[in-house]
């Protein structure tokens, strides 16, 4: 419901929190509450869902790690990135793309955070799109301006042009690029990145 922006995304969000007795996936559930309640500027319910992600659950998995990390150390982006990216996580590309690209005048005026993040996020929507050229490109920028911030977003984009220099066969690119996302990660909420990263380097290292 969320990945397609559908207006009552909150109530199968609640309806799982009410109904679940685990404590895996509870802080990514309420965050990602927080972000449609954020979305539709309901900012008691929003303030409400970010105490709960720090009060409920656990933090075992990862997915609840970060819910826990950004809320409590990072602002919340613009909401154009996050409309973004839960289409881009329903599949819904074009939709994505049509978002990020009508957004590209108030990004000029954005923080460098949000602007990295706008370059991550059209860079993996090119991705998926198949346009090489146009990722390679944005995916650059979110490293090359990034590079010194530590964001995840950053090692991430390392990492997605690793995936796809090896899908294209250039592995000696793809080889710099997955030491690249190693060398910008030192998160221990996104150790899924090194472990990909990781893999990554064995794969391609065959191919030499």
């Amino acid at each position: 419901k969320i990945t397609r922006l559908d207006e009552d995304a909150n109530i199968y969000l609640e309806k799982f929190l009410n109904s679940y007795n685990g404590e895996h996936f509870v802080k990514h559930t309420y965050y990602k509450l927080a972000c449609y309640y954020y979305l539709h500027n309901n900012d008691l319910k929003f303030k409400e869902c970010t105490e709960k992600i720090k009060s409920k659950g656990a933090t075992i998995i990862e997915y609840d790690k970060q819910a826990l990390y950004h809320i409590n150390n990072l602002p919340m982006p613009n909401k154009n990135l996050i409309k973004a990216k839960y289409l881009y996580d329903g599949g819904y590309y074009a939709k994505a793309k049509e978002i990020m690209i009508k957004s590209v005048p108030e990004f000029k005026q954005e923080t460098l955070q949000n602007k990295l993040l706008f370059f991550y996020r059209i860079g993996t929507i090119y991705v998926a799109l198949n346009d090489d050229d146009k990722a390679i490109s944005n995916l650059n920028k979110a490293i090359q301006y990034g590079k010194n911030m530590k964001f995840d977003f950053v090692s991430g984009a390392a990492l997605e042009l690793g995936q796809l220099y090896e899908n294209r066969g250039e592995y000696s690119k793809a080889l710099e690029m997955y030491n690249k996302c190693i060398e910008l990660n030192d998160s221990k909420y996104y150790m899924s990145i090194d472990r990909k990263a990781k893999l990554g380097i064995k794969r391609v290292k065959k191919q030499l």
